[in-house]
């Protein structure tokens, strides 16, 4: 099999076993999703609201009520929840590394 031609030129190292390519472990998708699951509660935003963004099935439909009977879609706390995690985000790439947890002004719980 032919390598692809970015690991000719980059080529591909291993550090402590485990595949680099640039310099940088291989992620996926699902690895963004738990690290802003993460995030937004460490800022406090409920679990609830985090599985509701993630839209997780245990979460959004996990008893009969939810299924059938209850149709809020959360969005006004999904957007709410969003904002804040966008907000923490640009405090990091600025550079304010003593970023405090928002728990005390997180309205989204």
């Amino acid at each position: 099999m032919r390598q692809p031609e970015f690991l000719k030129f980059y080529g591909k190292i291993t550090k402590r076993g485990v595949a680099m390519i640039m310099g940088i472990a291989p992620w996926t998708p699902h690895d963004l999703r738990r690290s802003a699951a993460t995030g937004m509660e460490e800022i406090g935003i409920s679990p609830f609201i985090v599985g509701q963004v993630l839209n997780h099935v245990s979460v959004t439909k996990s008893t009969v009520t939810s299924r059938v009977y209850a149709r809020y879609d959360y969005m006004s706390e999904k957007r709410d929840a969003l904002e804040l995690w966008a907000d923490r985000l640009a405090g990091i790439i600025a550079g304010k590394g003593n970023i405090e947890p928002l728990r005390a002004k997180a309205s989204v719980a």
